[in-house]
């Protein structure tokens, strides 16, 4: 129940700020504020889970990642924790599925991260 609650507020965010495509390393959808240190970021690894092109033509890929030990709470107060699902819109073509791609997130704030390593495209 928890994990469902994550992803509702996930896809809620994503709804109203929207989310560019991740295209490189230190780019991220959810741009991460410069003014936080190094000690605020938790380095994990992600998986792309999905990837398609809508109706629209648009291509969009799924980024997920594991978000622990950080002290971020959702509107109930509890700890977010779990799977987190990242939609990215607006790339470039279809994204390898299931590769895996090195990104910090913000321990206080884990929607906002950055990527360390590329996403690959076909």
């Amino acid at each position: 129940m928890k994990n469902l609650k994550n992803l509702i507020l996930v896809a809620a965010l994503v709804l109203t700020a929207g989310c560019d495509g991740i295209l490189t390393p230190a780019v991220s959808g959810g741009e991460a504020s410069n003014t936080q240190t190094a000690e605020n970021w938790v380095e994990t690894v992600g998986v792309v889970t999905d990837s398609a092109q809508m109706p629209d033509g648009v291509f969009a890929y799924t980024l997920q990642y594991e978000v622990v030990g950080g002290h971020a709470v959702n509107r109930e107060g509890d700890l977010i924790q779990g799977p987190l699902p990242q939609m990215i819109f607006n790339a470039p073509g279809l994204a390898v599925k299931g590769q895996k791609v090195r990104l910090r997130y913000a321990a206080d704030e884990p929607m906002n991260y950055r990527l360390l390593d590329q996403i690959r495209f076909h």
